[in-house]
């Protein structure tokens, strides 16, 4: 799976927030990941890639209030 980011980035809970965004199960996210032909699979990865910068953004923002 290439997301454009390191696989250690992703975290529990995120297949299934992309889900939510896109109408979709958590297990149809996984298979679509794992499928660069599904019709699907660059707009499943360009959501994963913004939770994935939606919540290291949060983080480095919680940590310069500190």
């Amino acid at each position: 799976m290439n997301t454009g980011k390191k696989p250690e980035k992703i975290q529990y809970g995120d297949y299934s927030t992309v889900g939510k965004m896109l109408g979709m199960s958590r297990q149809n996210v996984e298979v679509t990941l794992r499928r660069p032909d599904a019709r699907r699979h660059q707009e499943v990865q360009a959501a994963l890639k913004k939770v994935i910068e939606a919540r290291e953004r949060l983080i480095n923002e919680h940590k310069k209030e500190q």
